[in-house]
């Protein structure tokens, strides 16, 4: 949990709870740290410590996505590498916007996927390109990348324009023709999200908690590329609380 110990930040008194965006500009994990005022919101009475930890850097991305992209309604969106908390992020609010998505990751992600009400499609299966392609024949309205390299330049001439890729982490998009996402790390973009969270809209899918003492091994299991959904750091605790 982090604590104002200060009142600086507009809406924040002495002892709330707050969330934000390290002085990097970016997640951080650490039992002190200080937080940008513009990029620090109060946390939510109705919102866990779990689900704000997971809102600057996860659930950000995936509002900036689905901004920067701007789809109508009805549009089709494919999501390369849905299975993790950015991908799972974006499913939810591009579903909530009114759009088709369909999202590529193994099998063990299968059911969090549909769960959001997106399409699946194994990555690893014969054939994975051309199914995809059967659900846009003239291609995707939008293409989310989450993943990088050979599989980026694999789905990105699904897309119906090139500048309709939008990698996450790939800056090599621009070879392709894509963007990378642009980020906004403000306090406004943070109390976007956490709202949608306590609407109901955004769920982050917190698969696991660590303790701090534990952090070597949460870190280990995202590297992986095997998660599903977000990994959590409790600093509050210590113990076996991991799954």
């Amino acid at each position: 949990m982090v604590t104002a110990v200060g009142t600086a930040v507009t809406g924040l008194a002495v002892g709330d709870r707050a969330f934000g965006f390290a002085l990097t500009g970016a997640g951080t994990y650490a039992t002190d740290t200080l937080l940008l005022g513009s990029a620090t919101a109060r946390t939510p009475d109705a919102l866990s410590d779990e689900w704000a930890a997971t809102v600057p850097v996860a659930g950000t991305t995936a509002l900036d996505v689905v901004d920067q992209l701007a789809l109508p309604r009805g549009g089709r969106l494919l999501v390369n590498g849905i299975g993790g908390g950015v991908g799972l992020a974006v499913a939810q609010l591009a579903r909530a916007g009114g759009l088709e998505v369909i999202g590529t990751a193994g099998v063990t992600k299968r059911d969090v996927v549909t769960g959001t009400g997106a399409a699946f499609v194994d990555h690893r299966a014969p054939g994975a390109i051309d199914r995809l392609r059967a659900f846009a024949p003239d291609g995707f309205d939008g293409v989310v990348d989450l993943v990088g390299g050979a599989s980026l330049r694999a789905v990105a001439p699904l897309a119906a324009t090139p500048r309709a890729v939008v990698s996450v982490g790939d800056p090599t998009v621009g070879e392709v023709g894509g963007v990378v996402v642009e980020r906004h790390t403000d306090r406004r973009t943070l109390e976007r999200v956490a709202a949608l969270m306590v609407q109901g809209v955004l769920d982050p899918h917190v698969t696991a908690v660590y303790p701090f003492d534990r952090a070597a091994q949460a870190l280990a299991r995202v590297e992986d590329g095997h998660a599903t959904g977000k990994t959590v750091l409790d600093l509050s605790t210590r113990g076996q609380r991991g799954q």
